[in-house]
């Protein structure tokens, strides 16, 4: 289709008017030689599951505001809900005092009736407020497959190539395709080496690290491999490895990860992972 401009009298094809507007298409990846390979790691990430456990101080200054809001606060109105001499006054009084004796750390009162059964009323109170145990099974027994393991630290993890190498262990990792973007070889690596099973989450397109390294051995098609890693947080599902590329993983805690790779991986990773 063609057209007048209105300051010439040239004809000026529409399309081509068009087109000078439009982005360009982004070309295909060619490989040459002497180019880089590319590939793609997976940092994937168990978050803590259990809230951190408090210091001593912190413990401290928690105890110190129960007990300044207890004694800032409005007394309950007896009156209103009990009458005078009521055994549900008696009750409620005793209760009371209990709860102040367990909030002050204070002895049970030794003018009580019974004593072993204040003792033991003392005792569930004291229980209904206690946590509930923060070592699951799999520190028991050390489990390092487990994903249970160690609620409140950060799990990273990591795969055993079958190799006779130094370092066999490193985090997922593979070979990005012609035209892929990074996101996308993380999505179907994860899949192909960690079985369906696991819902994973990609945190962000950008890589949070990268490292390069030369090509050992005669000279080829790469001079070299270029790594991109990714975050991702696993919300579902456990691992089931393929046994052709890796025969083992685990769930490791930054500083697990430091004894059990090689030193020269640690310095490239050890700033992408989180201390606690």
């Amino acid at each position: 289709m063609l057209w007048r401009s209105s300051t010439s009298s040239t004809p000026v094809c529409k399309a081509t008017f068009a087109r000078c507007f439009a982005t360009e298409t982004a070309l295909p990846a060619v490989r040459h030689a002497g180019t880089h390979r590319l590939k793609i790691g997976m940092v994937v990430n168990r978050a803590p599951i259990l809230t951190r456990t408090p210091t001593s101080f912190e413990k401290a200054y928690y105890a110190y505001q129960n007990r300044l809001s207890r004694a800032l606060s409005n007394p309950f109105p007896r009156d209103f809900y009990f009458k005078p001499g009521e055994p549900l006054e008696n009750q409620f009084a005793e209760e009371e005092k209990k709860r102040e004796d367990w909030l002050f750390h204070r002895k049970p009162s030794k003018k009580a009736k019974d004593e072993d059964t204040v003792q033991v009323v003392s005792q569930d109170f004291a229980e209904e407020f206690e946590p509930e145990k923060r070592r699951a099974k799999a520190d028991l027994y050390n489990n390092k497959r487990s994903l249970n393991r160690l609620g409140e630290r950060n799990l990273y993890l990591l795969l055993k190539k079958p190799s006779k190498g130094t370092s066999p262990w490193a985090f997922p990792e593979a070979e990005i395709y012609k035209g892929e973007r990074l996101h996308e070889a993380a999505k179907r690596s994860v899949s192909q080496h960690c079985g369906a099973n696991v819902d994973t989450w990609v945190v962000g397109r950008h890589p949070i690290g990268f490292t390069e390294t030369p090509e050992s051995g005669t000279a080829g098609e790469f001079i070299g491999t270029k790594l991109f890693f990714l975050k991702l947080h696993i919300l579902a599902g456990q691992v089931h490895l393929n046994p052709d590329q890796y025969t083992e993983f685990r769930w490791l805690t930054k500083q697990e990860i430091e004894d059990t790779v090689s030193k020269e991986y640690w310095e490239a990773v050890r700033d992408m992972l989180s201390d606690f």
